[in-house]
């Protein structure tokens, strides 16, 4: 069974793609509106290597868990925490042994994202959402801070109408949340959502103003500002990020939120692909997307520097990308979902990890379980991957020791 929460995540990309499509050709050049810089995209189609055995090493660590997970932080070697629906589970010894503390969080509210800065001092986002996408006037996104390791935890923040994303720290007081704030009228109506705290999440201050009046120069065929989320944030210090829209634009601030400018444009998005993650590492950007329909099932990753207004994008045909971790200069981890079959020969989702050690050019296969399900959740630490299914596994994956490898 696909969770609720990872249904409504992609329904809501979704909707925010398939919305350009009916944008008007028209758009404004005035400074920081969108249309200023349209980036290139390079595409090739990636090569899967499913015949050679995975060198990794792979563990599943078995939860005492009714529910399903969605997230997983590792902060070192030996501090993790993973949670689902109204659970937190933390370790401190690598692993080996797990403790459980119960969030109280309203009825239906799911953990998102975990984000901690030290052992102690760490950060989750609830999000309670419906099965019903009209239903948004529901929609409600917390964040709850812990300050002993996630033994205990308190509410910082309840936004409503809203959908939170992603949330990122730069430092201990300087913290960001990215998402999506509905408009109550007919309809479903959105747009950008950027939350910002200084003071170490204690007040959280809106910081989306001049966003959404820089992203809303194009219009549908109504003449209305077609709906535009956002799909992530990129950190680079305590006032400078940049986000990437889920019409796959990319805007920048300098200073924490009070201005915004677009620094670039993928053109005509994948209509029904969604931004799954998206990254900074080493100065590269980077972002992956999935999708999986009646069109087909695949995966992109791309990947450009700031400044140079070009993208390298592979895309992957079988496998739907849910998540992702850079960890160096071209080299990737990826989880997501293939077709697999169940009993009867119902088409089923079998969970996969994928790495890539040449910007996703080739792909070879760490992990692949029909009873996975799919897999959403990914931490990665000196090499140690971490990964949660729908089946409410965790999974540890360790790698062997790199060598060079040429490939044909």
């Amino acid at each position: 069974m696909i969770p609720v929460n990872t249904l409504l995540v992609c329904l809501i990309l979704s909707l925010a793609c398939l919305g350009c499509a009916q944008q008007s050709a028209s758009q404004s050049s005035q400074p920081g509106k969108a249309g200023s810089v349209q980036w290139q995209v390079n595409k090739m189609s990636s090569v899967l290597d499913s015949t050679s055995p995975s060198l990794f090493q792979v563990q599943p660590v078995a939860l005492k868990s009714d529910t399903n997970l969605e997230a997983v932080y590792f902060l070192d070697e030996l501090h993790g925490w993973v949670g689902g629906s109204q659970k937190v589970y933390r370790t401190d010894d690598g692993g080996k042994t797990w403790d459980e503390t119960k969030l109280d969080v309203p009825s239906g509210g799911i953990l998102r994202d975990i984000l901690f800065e030290d052992a102690s001092n760490g950060w989750i986002t609830i999000q309670k959402d419906s099965s019903y996408i009209l239903d948004y006037p529901e929609y409600r996104v917390g964040i709850m801070h812990t300050s002993d390791g996630g033994k205990s935890w308190a509410t910082q923040l309840s936004e409503t109408l809203a959908s939170g994303i992603r949330i990122a720290f730069s430092d201990k007081e300087n913290g960001w949340l990215v998402g999506i704030k509905y408009i109550r009228g007919k309809g479903v109506h959105f747009q950008p959502l950027v939350l910002r705290t200084t003071n170490h999440g204690e007040n959280w201050q809106d910081v989306s103003a001049n966003l959404v009046q820089v992203s809303s120069d194009q219009n549908d065929s109504f003449g209305d500002p077609i709906n535009e989320g956002l799909a992530g944030i990129a950190v680079q210090n305590h006032s400078e990020a940049i986000v990437m829209s889920t019409n796959m634009r990319l805007f920048k601030t300098r200073d924490g939120g009070g201005t915004w400018q677009q620094i670039g444009s993928m053109g005509n998005p994948d209509q029904q692909a969604g931004v799954r993650r998206f990254g900074l590492n080493n100065g590269q950007l980077w972002w992956v997307a999935g999708t999986d329909g009646v069109e087909g099932i695949r995966g992109l990753l791309a990947a450009g520097e700031e400044t140079g207004h070009t993208w390298s994008s592979s895309e992957l045909s079988g496998v739907c990308f849910a998540g992702a971790v850079s960890i160096a200069k071209g080299e990737f981890i990826v989880v997501g979902h293939t077709r697999g079959t169940k009993q009867g020969g119902l088409t089923g989702r079998a969970g996969i990890v994928l790495y890539s050690d040449d910007w996703g050019h080739n792909w070879e296969t760490i992990y692949k379980d029909q009873s996975a399900g799919g897999i959403t959740g990914l931490s990665v630490v000196k090499r140690e991957v971490w990964a949660v299914t729908d089946a409410g596994v965790l999974l540890h994956l360790t790698p062997p020791v790199v060598t060079t490898r040429s490939h044909n």
